[in-house]
């Protein structure tokens, strides 16, 4: 009987974390309950002391977690586990469809460059996806016309990242 080859994960990683505070810590999420079967969410969380964290950047992928929601870690496999306070932020999604590169990187900067002038937390993974914090009570700009617009060309998808709970039910 021949076995399936185990493949080493996909880490999904932050470059640039939106919350820079040190000192960080890392850990990691499982996204298998999002359908990313053997992908891990590398988080940047700020130690809190006691074993809860802050989470220090903008999960791409990760639902039901935000920009400064407080985690718990397991203490035998060290991954992010329980959400203990939600901190009233959300994550909105964007995935820029592939097209020209000339428009793909216009839409990239338009998109960047609304944020930037809405005072919003963002991060890039690649040069498509883009995660946004949407803070409670912020004026978020143009950036909400913009996003709309983009998905009705056709040009992007987005949406909310707290439509489902974390830790995700166990079936």
């Amino acid at each position: 009987m021949e076995g399936t080859a185990m493949s080493e994960p996909v880490y999904v990683v932050h470059e640039h974390p939106a919350g820079r505070a040190a000192p960080y810590y890392m850990a990691h999420v499982d996204l298998s309950f999002t359908g990313l079967d053997g992908q891990l969410e590398q988080l940047w969380l700020n130690d809190l002391g006691d074993n809860t964290y802050r989470v220090a950047c903008i999960p791409f992928c990760v639902d039901g977690l935000s920009y400064l929601d407080v985690v718990q870690l397991n203490k035998d496999s060290g991954r992010v586990a329980t959400l203990l306070r939600r901190f009233g932020h959300r994550v909105m999604r964007a995935l820029v469809k592939p097209g020209e590169p000339g428009a793909v990187a216009n839409l990239a900067e338009s998109l960047t460059a609304a944020a930037e002038r809405a005072g919003v937390a963002f991060e890039w993974h690649g040069d498509r996806f883009l995660a946004l914090d949407v803070a409670p009570g912020s004026d978020n700009g143009d950036l909400p016309a913009l996003l709309d617009k983009a998905s009705k060309e056709g040009l992007l998808q987005a949406g909310f990242g707290d439509t489902n709970s974390f830790p995700p039910a166990v079936g």
